[in-house]
């Protein structure tokens, strides 16, 4: 059994204080324990009939999913029934649209109006207006309603999560109670919010709204911000987008948002923004390298891809100084086991001691492989910060995917940059001597190593570049 916490008392006091107190437990579920998260997350999914495609549910989406229940039930709401869904991310104004339209369809219970779906659209227009021109954000009076809106908000209180009443008791002369309303989801709330504005405002009172929000309105600031971005990348894009273009925090906006935007959304104009800033080193490149790495997947990431970091890896590598700086900067390796929990400005965006450990972990699946293919080439790039390391991992993976690693090695093999393509003959001469290789691997591996046209005499932009990524003396780490 679940409440808001401010009905705790009211609904359940009994339970609390009588004779059933030693048989239940009062928990709070601000805390969640991984075990509860496992259990919600589970119950949800099998509840409303939703299966996740093998491998594409990221920690990040889980967190999100079971940190906030009602985005969870939201999610499940828009997609009761999907199976093989991918859940590479949550995106929330398209979970929120959906829930709209559905919610609209559900709600047709009148046979004399043309298009039911105005009725809650009107009804939600209703109350953001009432919001906006009275900046409250909470407890909206019923009686603002007509007996028609209230007939629809009461299915809404009764059946769903969209609001909360509460009984509201005036003091003065004479005590009186009021029914008001609330978004249960602050989220939703601002999305609404951000739907109405977009719809009734021009370019000239937006404008003026936008300056407010900025002096003002702090309770719905940001989230009212970060769906005016996304509508502007998405269904707003020749209107919206060009006005928000030139205000004068679009690039904090920018960088702020547009993590949550659907990679159907983004275009040739991101993709070589943020090439410029990973070879540029910006303030953004962690955010950028983070990102990617986490769109492996090339047949969802269609448009911006890990292959983009490969792209400035190839780059920046003609600059081997640079290459340094980037590569501890975004992979440097770490010797503490709490490392990886705390926050730390200077922290690598995924330390390469922990990147083997989630790969050897799970190389013995194929599937798994396939799946994470360009996360193994990426090592090709790394393997100078752990050696040993990335050998064990390929001999692993040669064993349970040879078509994949040697389909990567190829991709690399005579990679122009002298130490990186030394490091993969020296690989291919490690893996050669493996007893168990089948023949055509062998075959594969031994023509791969002999076209490989690294020379063991070493030349001087060689030493140059093994003195930089190694430093001065012997027994710096990288």
């Amino acid at each position: 059994m679940t409440t808001r916490n401010e009905l705790l008392q009211e609904r359940f006091s009994e339970l609390e204080n009588g004779t059933y107190l030693d048989i239940y437990k009062h928990l709070n579920m601000s805390y969640r324990s991984d075990d509860f998260k496992d259990r919600i997350f589970d119950g949800y999914l099998k509840y409303f009939n939703i299966t996740i495609r093998k491998y594409t549910l990221m920690d990040r989406t889980y967190r999100k999913l079971t940190d906030d229940i009602l985005l969870l039930r939201f999610f499940c709401e828009v997609n009761k029934g999907k199976k093989q869904l991918y859940l590479y991310d949550v995106y929330q104004y398209s979970v929120f649209q959906q829930y709209i339209d559905k919610k609209a369809d559900e709600y047709q219970s009148r046979q004399d109006i043309l298009n039911h779906k105005d009725i809650v659209f009107s009804l939600l227009d209703k109350i953001s207006k009432y919001m906006l021109e009275n900046k409250k954000f909470f407890s909206i009076p019923t009686s603002i309603f007509s007996s028609d809106e209230q007939e629809l908000l009461l299915k809404m209180l009764h059946n769903e999560v969209i609001f909360k009443d509460e009984i509201i008791i005036k003091n003065g002369l004479l005590k009186d109670k009021s029914i008001v309303i609330s978004f249960t989801f602050d989220e939703f709330r601002d999305f609404c919010l951000t739907k109405y504005i977009l719809k009734n405002y021009d370019e000239e009172i937006f404008i003026e709204f936008w300056e407010s929000l900025q002096t003002e309105l702090s309770t719905i600031r940001e989230g009212v911000t970060k769906y005016i971005f996304y509508l502007a990348r998405t269904i707003s894009k020749d209107d919206l987008l060009p006005i928000i273009e030139k205000l004068p925090k679009y690039n904090e906006i920018y960088w702020d948002y547009i993590w949550g935007l659907e990679d159907k959304w983004m275009t040739i104009g991101d993709k070589k923004l943020w090439y410029e800033n990973l070879i540029n080193l910006s303030e953004y490149d962690k955010n950028i390298v983070s990102d990617l790495l986490m769109k492996y997947d090339f047949s969802f990431f269609k448009n911006i891809n890990i292959s983009l970091l490969f792209k400035a890896l190839d780059t920046i590598v003609n600059d081997l100084k640079k290459y340094k700086i980037f590569i501890e900067k975004m992979f440097k390796t770490h010797n503490d086991s709490i490392y990886r929990y705390h926050y730390d400005k200077e922290k690598a965006v995924f330390p390469y001691n922990d990147l083997l450990e989630n790969l050897i972990y799970n190389v013995d699946d194929p599937n798994w492989n396939k799946n994470h293919k360009q996360i193994f080439k990426l090592t090709l790039y790394l393997t100078d910060l752990d050696y040993y390391g990335t050998r064990e991992l390929w001999r692993k993976l040669i064993l349970s995917s040879p078509k994949i690693a040697i389909n990567l090695l190829e991709d690399m093999n005579n990679y122009p940059v002298e130490n990186i393509n030394g490091n993969i003959k020296e690989l291919l001469n490690d893996l050669l001597k493996i007893n168990n290789l089948n023949i055509e691997t062998r075959e594969k591996l031994d023509d791969l190593y002999n076209t490989n046209s690294f020379s063991n005499d070493m030349n001087i932009d060689l030493a140059l570049f093994m003195e930089m990524i190694h430093g001065e003396d012997e027994n710096e780490n990288f």
